[in-house]
């Protein structure tokens, strides 16, 4: 397991936002995206993304997506940890999740939800 020292995306803007440099914000914005669209072309869905699954190197010039618990294969729409996916989950995350995962019951997972996640971090 890599050891990323240069704590979270969340941290990293709260902590540092007059002193990020733009064309640094830029690149891990780009890194994210970029990102993201892997984890889409493989056929992962995050279900959970937020600021704190977004871990930087120390030097806060690499991210990384992490926290893949409660991911789903867009191929078979299941997620492999279901068991995982609570309410206690759902509310920790609760700011981060497109309107339809916030229904406890009926839930519907898509790509949509990662980008929906993606727009609010951003």
């Amino acid at each position: 397991m890599e050891l990323l020292e240069g704590g979270n995306f969340g941290d990293l803007v709260t902590k540092l936002r007059h002193k990020i440099d733009d064309t640094d914000l830029f690149s891990l914005i780009d890194q994210f995206t970029a990102g993201v669209a892997k984890m889409h072309e493989v056929g992962v869905i995050h279900c959970g993304l937020k600021p704190d699954d977004l871990m930087l190197s120390w030097d806060h010039k690499i991210l990384k997506i992490i926290d893949f618990g409660v991911a789903m294969d867009a191929k078979t729409n299941l997620i492999e940890n279901e068991s995982k996916v609570s309410l206690t989950t759902t509310l920790d995350s609760a700011k981060w999740l497109s309107p339809e995962l916030r229904e406890v019951v009926n839930r519907s997972y898509s790509r949509k939800s990662d980008y929906f996640a993606c727009g609010l971090i951003i």
